[in-house]
Order: C-alpha cells, then sequence, then structure tokens
C-alpha cells in the first residue's frame, strides 16, 4: 500500500517524485518503480532474514509496515 508515510519514505530513500502532501501524486509507473525498489531491498538484507522479523506475515505487508514506520519519521 502506498499511503503518505511510504511515499515519503520512497521519496527520500529512492528519490521518487512523490509530493509532500496528502496527495502525494500516485501513479502506474511511480508504484511499479517502488514495487521493484522494495523487492530489491528485500533481496539486499535476505530473503529469510526478512521473513524471520514476522514469519506468519506477507513479504509485501511486512514491506509495508517497515516503509510505514521509515515514512513516519520523515514527515
Amino acid at each position: 500500500m502506498l499511503d503518505r508515510n511510504v511515499a515519503s519514505s520512497f521519496r527520500k530513500h529512492h528519490a521518487v517524485q512523490f509530493t509532500k502532501t496528502t496527495q502525494p501524486g500516485y501513479t502506474t509507473q511511480k508504484y511499479f518503480s517502488c514495487l521493484q525498489y522494495a523487492q530489491a531491498e528485500i533481496e539486499a538484507y535476505g530473503y529469510e532474514s526478512f521473513r524471520r522479523l514476522e514469519p506468519a506475515t506477507p513479504l509485501a505487508r511486512l514491506f509495508d509496515k517497515v516503509a510505514w514506520v521509515v515514512g513516519k519519521t520523515e514527515v
């Protein structure tokens, strides 16, 4: 899910051109870019290490939780 906090984390850490508003300017291309960045981050961290953070949670949801917290500190 790309909410304001998650958009903020992608804006800061991957230079995705979201604006700093409640309507960050979502587009299909930005969404797919964020998915690619998320996949790369999970791979860089290590699939098994990432999975151990919260074993019962789907990886996409787990990444969303982490990105939300990171973005919350950026707002």
